[in-house]
């Protein structure tokens, strides 16, 4: 790197936090010209235990990297100082130089260089606390030099260089400008956590970079990529790439086991039939983690203690056991307990990640944030339930949700290792040591896994028609994509060659899954941003009511959030959750949502309020999930729904299992015919699904949210031997309509021919035995002869039906029976011209013999064979020949009784050696039939011998 490489007109803070850790040389002999305006490393009280930062020894070999068009791969261990560190590393290294700033040679520059560096962190709650930290650092406030960007709040300025924010929000800046003016360079950081949004946002700037950004500079931290397929992917697509791996010193980390006592697990059924995290495993984890706060009391430090659970249900249960079990051991206050999950305030989230200055130990009670994208100070201790929730697609309903599964061993290696990146530490697994080890190294990448309808729309409007035309690393399946592409289409976001449109690339611009944008782009125009941001933000909180009734269980919500605090603690929290919901999704839409001016919150209606929620409810919902629409199948409490799946409503009750077959259940939702589904799950025992919750709706409310699945059908079968056609209006698999037709379209008659001959073959037809000649006579002469004489296999006339059936096409359309289609005539429609004027001759069907008189020739075993009884041939010694003498003729001889004797295709050496044999045999057998000795001395006869008298 050359002197002038790092430029010396940086801003002031990032050039005085690089500093200390980079020589003269790689400063640049310009240096001296800002030395006088940077804080002295003394004015930096942080930089001491900067310094012990493994990354901070790295930075002068990563510096000289770093240059415009660069691309660089970095690993090292969670806590290393990634995060910390190379963001103003990039800012130092990438500034404008004043060669940039200003034209030597005539006036400035229209517009500033690129001079911002984008940071993207996979959770919200990491790019913000990463932004914090490094403006505390800086010695400046959050917004100025650094600041950050995440869905529904952003505190950055114009003077800001370094902005932290979601995979996402990058994903809808690079639509919105794909050039990214005023950004110099990219950091994904914690790349192996693989998240879908990562991939595409990854995959989408190295496009940027190869076609219209070539100065842009790409980097990808990680702490347990794959660094062989990632750099590989980065030559294949950009040409070159570096990569630094930071040593990271280990200190001792004492890994402890917990397995849960005999009789518990960690997952359960609930009453709904929903796997869950068993609540007796909960206390085992807080009691686990009572009896290790008690254990490491003796370690230096503050010796906090991270807990590990997989969820926010799971935070408050087993925060609220360790709230217990603290105040009756400890004392009230001795221990603080805190969350730490996304959706925490700004300043809940400090609480978490800010040690207690009079050494208080804290238990902290986290999500898979905490994992690797976020540092907890003062942790010494990690319990870990071994629980992770990961986004899955169910395979039977297509349904999308966080699953919770057992933590791979990937993850729950950088789970420990939170104990002990500044010393010893510990870990305890609430698991069993054989069981752990059977885990899977890894987890699978989101794009492997999870829905991934959002990624498509987007990679459509990226302008990408196939997955191989991105920069990922792995790429869905086929299956995968085309159940994608069908959500899509059935939103009205792509047509049905896979193209996105108009109604897709609104969508596109929402930070919003394309359902909720779908529904909230309708919406916003029909009824109004208030009313959809009500009933949105209630469907979108996933609601598990008594008998699936999501009507009812969405006004109880309602009314927990007004003067009525009767509710649980739960719907509380719900209630809370929607409103912060309501209040994202009006902003959202006034934004991006083409609002008309008669669709306002205080429209007037006819109806009641309760009334008006439902029909929003149920509006939205289809929307939202036009493939769930359902109607109750005919004479059956059970539904078909507009994807095609079966469901059923659950059992009176609220169970998780469906009512049994042919019962009726007295359900809120029982008898309804057309159901919105919002929510689908496995009905245990049966292929139906289970719905878990629904709004009753009806066909007019179909047919306006679900246009897109519209369609008009004929359907055949056939009855007694002939065709019949039924006309139908569909609803993606729904029948609304139908009507018996008295012709079926030719188009419908041919698929119901093709389909017939595919099941059944050719023998779908009545074939008499001359029609098995002739097509025998024809088989023979294309093997042996080929072209013109065609191909009359199974396969082949299966294929060709329409040339050779010709006429009766239409007469089977028009009703005429199978069994009146003369397969005989039909095959003579293929005999070729003029070649067909010589087909008797090139394979006859009946040949002259020696008696008089012609014999038929069988063609049926695939070559000819004409019979005769032995005495009919005397003296035959020209075996006949097909196909102008390319084949012989086998001649069957038979005995008086029509028995085969010989098999030959050579007459003359039949007489001049096995006949004697035939002869010795049979004569005495049949006497009244004449054996001469010599064949050649007797005349061919069809006759016995005459009488003596």
């Amino acid at each position: 790197m050359s002197d002038s490489s790092v430029n010396p007109l940086i801003a002031e803070p990032f050039a005085a936090l690089c500093a200390p850790f980079l020589s003269a040389q790689l400063l640049g002999a310009h240096q001296s010209a800002t030395q006088a305006n940077l804080p002295t490393q003394a004015g930096l009280p942080q930089q001491a235990s900067l310094a012990a930062l493994p990354v901070a020894a790295a930075l002068p070999q990563i510096a000289p990297l770093c240059v415009p068009g660069g691309a660089l791969v970095v690993t090292a261990e969670p806590g290393s100082g990634k995060t910390t560190l190379l963001p103003p590393l990039l800012a130092t290294c990438l500034a404008p130089t004043a060669l940039n700033t200003h034209n030597s040679a005539g006036p400035p520059l229209s517009s500033p260089p690129p001079s911002r560096i984008l940071v993207t962190q996979p959770r919200r709650i990491a790019a913000r606390a990463a932004a914090r930290r490094l403006a505390r650092l800086i010695g400046e406030d959050i917004g100025r030099s650094v600041g950050y960007s995440v869905r529904g709040d952003s505190t950055v300025s114009d003077a800001t260089r370094i902005e932290f924010l979601t995979p996402g929000l990058l994903l809808r800046r690079l639509h919105a400008d794909p050039e990214l003016p005023g950004v110099a360079g990219i950091l994904f950081d914690e790349f192996h956590e693989r998240h879908l949004d990562s991939d595409l946002a990854c995959a989408f700037s190295m496009d940027v970079r190869a076609t219209l950004r070539e100065d842009l500079f790409l980097a990808v931290t990680s702490a347990t990529l794959d660094v062989e397929r990632t750099c590989a992917l980065f030559r294949q697509w950009l040409g070159d790439v570096e990569h630094v791996d930071v040593p990271v010193p280990l200190y001792p980390l004492d890994e402890q086991w917990a397995p849960p006592p005999r009789g518990v697990q960690a997952m359960t059924t609930s009453a709904r039939g929903e796997l869950v995290v068993a609540r007796d495993f909960l206390r085992h984890v807080a009691d686990t983690t009572i009896r290790t706060l008690e254990k490491t009391s003796g370690l230096d430090g503050a010796a906090d203690v991270l807990v590990f659970v997989p969820g926010v249900r799971e935070i408050h249960e087993v925060s609220d056991s360790l709230a217990s079990a603290v105040s009756s051991s400890h004392g009230a206050g001795s221990v603080d307990i805190l969350p730490l999950h996304g959706g925490l305030s700004p300043a809940e989230q400090d609480r978490a990640l800010t040690p207690h200055a009079d050494g208080r130990r804290r238990i902290i009670v986290a999500t898979a944030v905490a994992e690797s994208s976020l540092t907890v100070p003062g942790v010494r201790v990690v319990v870990d339930a071994g629980l992770s929730r990961e986004p899955r697609v169910e395979a039977m309903t297509g349904a999308d949700a966080l699953v919770t599964v057992p933590v791979s061993r990937g993850r729950g290696a950088q789970r420990a290792g939170r104990a002990a990146r500044l010393g010893p530490g510990v870990v305890v697994r609430c698991a069993d040591h054989v069981e752990w080890a059977k885990r899977p190294a890894h987890s699978q990448p989101e794009i492997l896994s999870a829905d991934i309808t959002d990624a498509l729309l987007q990679a459509r409007a990226w302008g990408a028609p196939a997955w191989e035309d991105l920069a990922l690393l792995d790429r869905p399946s086929e299956g995968t994509t085309t159940a994608a592409l069908e959500r899509l289409v059935a939103l009205g976001a792509c047509d049905s060659q896979g193209r996105i449109t108009e109604h897709g690339r609104r969508l596109v611009a929402y930070p919003l899954e394309p359902a909720w944008a779908n529904a909230c782009e309708h919406g916003a125009r029909m009824i109004g941003v208030d009313r959809t941001a009500r009933a949105v933000a209630l469907l979108s909180e996933e609601l598990r009511p008594e008998g699936a009734d999501l009507s009812s269980a969405a006004r109880a919500l309602r009314r927990t959030r007004g003067r009525d605090s009767s509710g649980s603690l739960t719907q509380a929290r719900s209630a809370a959750a929607v409103a912060e919901s309501e209040k994202r999704l009006k902003a959202i839409m006034q934004r991006h949502a083409a609002i008309s001016p008669s669709a306002t919150s205080s429209a007037t209606s006819s109806a009641t309020p309760a009334q008006d929620f439902d029909a929003d409810l149920a509006l939205l919902g289809a929307y939202a999930w036009p493939g769930w629409i359902a109607r109750k199948r005919p004479d059956s409490h059970h539904y078909l729904l507009a994807c095609g799946l079966g469901a059923r409503l659950p059992a009176p009750g609220g169970a998780g299992t469906s009512s049994p077959q042919g019962s009726l259940s007295a359900g809120p939702l029982e008898g309804t015919e057309w159901l919105v589904v919002t929510a689908l799950g496995r009905a245990p025992g049966s292929r139906d699904a289970l719905i878990r919750a629904a709004i009753p709706a009806d066909e007019a409310l179909a047919r306006q949210t679900a246009s897109a699945l519209l369609r008009r059908d004929v359907v055949t079968e056939w009855h007694n031997g002939r065709l019949r056609a039924r006309e139908r209006e569909m609803l993606g698999a729904i029948e609304l309509r139908h009507r018996q037709l008295d012709r079926c379209p030719p188009e419908a008659a041919r698929e119901a021919l093709a389909q017939a001959l595919a099941r059944e073959g050719v023998d779908f037809f009545d074939w008499s035995p001359a029609a098995r000649q002739l097509r025998a006579r024809l088989s023979a002469l294309h093997e042996v002869i080929g072209s013109p004489w065609p191909d009359v296999s199974d396969e082949a006339l299966a294929a060709t039906y329409e040339g050779w059936l010709g006429p009766d096409c239409d007469r089977l359309a028009a009703g005429a029976a199978v069994s009146s289609v003369d397969c005989e005539a039909a095959l003579h429609r293929l005999l070729p011209w003029p070649e067909a004027a010589r087909f008797d001759d090139l394979a006859p069907m009946r040949l002259p013999i020696p008696a008089g008189g012609t014999r038929e020739v069988d063609w049926s075993s695939g070559r000819p064979v004409l019979s005769l009884r032995v005495q009919q041939a005397f003296g035959w010694t020209a075996t006949p020949t097909w196909a102008d003498g390319r084949g012989e003729i086998l001649i069957h001889l038979l005995d008086p009784a029509g028995r085969p004797v010989a098999v030959t295709a050579d007459l003359a050496s039949f007489w001049a050696g096995p006949y004697q044999q035939v002869r010795a045999q049979l004569r005495g057998r049949y006497p009244k039939h004449p054996w001469p000795e010599d064949p050649f001395s007797e005349a061919p006869t069809s006759r016995a011998k005459p009488r003596q008298t």
